[in-house]
Order: C-alpha cells, then sequence, then structure tokens
C-alpha cells in the first residue's frame, strides 16, 4: 500500500554540522597521533646522534693521550700490539715483553722482533722499533706483524689506516710477497700522531726495521 512506503530520509543541517565536527576531530586526533609519533622518532633519533656524537669525541679524546698510553712500557705496548695481531689469521705469538732499564725486547719469531727505548730522563719510550729479517722477500707473517704494529699506534679510531701508512712507506703486499729482490728506499712518514723511519739493509739476509717516534 502506498501508505507502507518507506519515507526518504531528511537530513537536516544541524545532523550534518555535527558529522562534520565529529570527522574533524576524528582527522586532528590522527594528525595528533602522527605528529606525536614524529616527534617521538625524532627525539630517539636525536638521542642516537648524540651518543654517537658523544662517542666519537671519547674516541678522539682517549686518541689524544694514547701515545702517553701506548708508550708508557713495553707491557702497554704489547698489550695494544697483542689486541690486533690476535684479531689476524696469523700463526704468530702474543708479544710479551723482556723488559729492562733500556726499554723492552718481544721476540715473535726467529725472524720477527719487538723492541722499544726508554727515555733517558723521563718515564715511558722514546720509541718502538718493528724488525723483520728474511732471505726471499717479506713474508705475510712479517705483513701481519707490522700492520698489528702500525694499528697498535694509531689505532682504530682515527682516519690514518696502516694500509694508508705501508703505502707511503712504499710497503706494497704485491711487490713484498711475489719479488724476493726487491729493496725499500729509507723514508720517513708521518702521521698525525707519529713519525716511523724506515731503513732497509740489504744483502743474503735482508733487514727491515720501522721506528716509530711520538710526535
Amino acid at each position: 500500500m502506498a501508505g507502507n512506503e518507506p519515507q526518504p530520509q531528511v537530513i537536516l543541517p544541524e545532523d550534518t554540522k555535527a558529522e562534520r565536527h565529529e570527522k574533524m576531530r576524528r582527522n586532528l586526533r590522527i594528525l595528533g597521533l602522527c605528529v606525536a609519533c614524529y616527534y617521538f622518532f625524532s627525539a630517539g633519533m636525536s638521542w642516537w646522534e648524540d651518543s654517537q656524537r658523544e662517542k666519537a669525541i671519547e674516541e678522539a679524546a682517549s686518541r689524544g693521550v694514547a701515545p702517553a698510553q701506548i708508550l708508557a712500557d713495553g707491557d702497554s705496548f704489547c698489550k695494544f700490539f697483542n689486541q690486533y695481531l690476535n684479531e689476524m689469521d696469523t700463526a704468530l705469538p702474543t708479544a710479551n715483553p723482556l723488559n729492562n732499564r733500556e726499554g723492552f725486547t718481544a721476540v715473535l719469531s726467529p725472524a720477527i722482533e719487538l723492541r722499544g727505548v726508554a727515555r733517558a730522563d723521563e718515564p715511558g719510550l722514546e720509541y718502538v722499533q718493528w724488525q723483520s729479517r728474511f732471505p726471499n722477500g717479506l713474508e705475510q707473517e712479517g705483513l701481519n706483524s707490522l700492520t698489528a704494529f702500525i694499528l697498535a699506534l694509531e689505532g682504530t679510531g682515527t682516519e690514518v689506516r696502516p694500509e694508508m701508512i705501508l703505502e707511503a712507506m712504499e710497503i706494497r703486499p704485491e711487490e713484498a710477497l711475489l719479488n724476493p729482490d726487491h729493496a725499500y728506499r729509507p723514508m720517513s712518514v708521518q702521521s698525525p700522531w707519529y713519525q716511523y723511519e724506515l731503513t732497509f739493509t740489504d744483502g743474503p739476509i735482508d733487514e727491515l726495521t720501522v721506528k716509530a717516534y711520538p710526535r
């Protein structure tokens, strides 16, 4: 019957306004949640960046006093040296310093030796020395120990890498390992912390020596 037909729903202006307000409040809540998440994430990133910056500052500060710490005595230097040597694939033993009034010596093999010379008038070492003797070119263990020697001094908290020092001294692994007749030129190389002095004695048993003086 015509009287039972559903009547079209009439939306009053007041209802439309209320719905718009409710939708706006819902959108504002979502926007507020997004803003809160953004600031929470930004705060977390800022905290992480600040902590990394503080860590970098601490590392830089520790490197600032590292020469005095590393070259305090033979035990101190060998501790840093062994730290890096033990991370390598090497058959060399850890360096055990024999300390005396003149400094220390540490023999790693019949061909490889570390030495430190004490200061004459104050505590600490005047310089430390790596030396290798070889009849047929510098061997891999020699390169490993020299790399650990440089790392013990320079560490990993600076931009100076051991390969940079080796390249500056013209010690290239491919030449050292493949050319038994390769000779090394005497030279001096500087990093921000140390001055490296390289000498080479050519003969039936070649002798390569690197001394490191704090600057």
